[in-house]
């Protein structure tokens, strides 16, 4: 049987790939030189970042900018900024977009974007001029409603008003009680009495169409509130004014 050769002897002597070959240790003026060098560039950088600091802070202080493109020497953003306003709160975009194509580094893309405005709108509302045009309103309108002859009030106004009275009159629940129950001739029309309500006069050109509408209203409800529930022992909602029944006014 042949000799085998020691495996773990042959594994020691495989090269592994690392260098065996010693450093040759540096002279002392080699030494020196590799410091100096060393120590210019870390100059060179505080330098260049103490300049672009220098110019950004100038840049947020000043509206105008000196021209040219040496960080030192200073430049002139696309859109001057003003005193007030830093030049990205007033040109827009980011502030990369502002600073000159040396100092933005190699794989900065500038990408733009939207300038947006907040716009307040403020709206001064003249509450007295309104309510004075409104009175003004009211008051031509009764002037021409007094201009009217008879004839033209009653056909374009007083008739229709009569009418819906009438209606309500014979639908209203207690409006029969109350007229058998409280002669005309009794009946007491004070404001502050509410037993006896008082029927709208059709032929008072003093309403205007809102304002016939509310006395009308509550005049039918009062009716009901009064005389229908006492008989029926329960409160019942009042027949409702059909606006239809209502003349249009303009």
């Amino acid at each position: 049987m042949a000799h085998l050769p020691n495996m773990a002897a042959l594994a020691l002597s495989v090269p592994t790939g690392a260098s065996t070959k010693r450093k040759t240790p540096l002279s002392a003026d080699e030494e020196a030189e590799k410091e100096a060098k060393k120590k210019q560039k870390r100059e060179e950088k505080e330098k260049e970042q103490a300049a672009v600091k220098q110019r950004i802070e100038q840049l947020l202080a000043r509206g105008q900018q000196p021209e040219g493109d040496d960080p030192i020497g200073g430049w002139t953003p696309e859109a001057g900024p003003s005193a007030e306003h830093s030049c990205c709160m007033e040109t827009g975009g980011r502030f990369g977009d502002h600073l000159p194509e040396e100092l933005r580094g190699a794989e900065y893309v500038s990408v733009p974007t939207p300038k947006s405005r907040n716009v307040f709108s403020i709206t001064v509302v003249d509450a007295d001029g309104i309510e004075r045009a409104k009175a003004e309103q009211r008051a031509q309108a009764l002037i021409e409603r007094n201009k009217m002859s008879q004839e033209e009030w009653d056909e374009r106004y007083g008739d229709k008003r009569q009418a819906q009275i009438d209606s309500l009159k014979a639908r209203l629940e207690g409006y029969a009680d109350y007229v058998n129950r409280v002669p005309k001739e009794s009946r007491r029309f004070e404001l502050s009495s509410t037993i006896h309500p008082r029927t709208p006069d059709a032929r008072n050109r003093n309403y205007s169409k809102r304002d016939w509408q509310n006395s009308v209203s509550n005049w039918a409800r009062q009716v009901h509130e009064v005389w229908g529930t006492e008989r029926k022992f329960k409160v019942r909602e009042p027949p409702r004014v059909e606006s239809d029944a209502i003349e249009s006014e303009s």
